[in-house]
This record gives structure tokens, C-alpha cells and sequence, in this order.
């Protein structure tokens, strides 16, 4: 993976001049996307390990309606 500087040193070689605001706004948005990407990185592996545990049998299926109430239950007694 390139470093951002070096990112936006490349994109000002191929334009014309960008202002400091420009390049804020460059930065801005390379780290946006940086951000993204791992954030869909650490999707795509708790998913996995999630499918893991299912097929192994620590996962049982549930409708949404039992995952609820045993979600609301969970968060009463771990206030108390």
C-alpha cells in the first residue's frame, strides 16, 4: 500500500498545482476510503470466524425474533 504523501505527491505530478485545501480534501478522502477497506477487512473476518463457530456447532440457529429477546436479556442482567 502506497503512503498517503506519496499518493498525493503522484496525483500533484499529474495535475496542476493543488492548493493546501486540495490536498486536504485528497488526504480526507484517502483515508476515507483506508478506512472503509479495513473496516470491510474486519467484516469479512468476523463473518468468517461467525461461520466458523456455526458450522462447528458452538452457533445455534435462531429467528431474529429469538436473537432479540436473547440479546435484551443479556443486556438486563449485565446492567444489574
Amino acid at each position: 500500500m502506497m503512503p498517503a504523501v506519496a499518493i498525493i505527491c503522484k496525483s500533484h505530478r499529474k495535475s496542476s498545482w493543488h492548493s493546501p485545501l486540495e490536498q486536504q480534501e485528497l488526504l480526507i478522502e484517502i483515508v476515507q476510503r483506508r478506512t472503509t477497506e479495513l473496516r470491510r477487512k474486519e467484516l469479512a473476518s468476523s463473518t468468517q470466524e461467525a461461520l466458523a463457530e456455526f458450522r462447528t456447532g458452538n452457533l445455534k440457529a435462531q429467528t431474529a425474533r429469538e436473537a432479540i429477546a436473547e440479546l435484551r436479556t443479556y443486556l438486563n442482567t449485565s446492567e444489574e
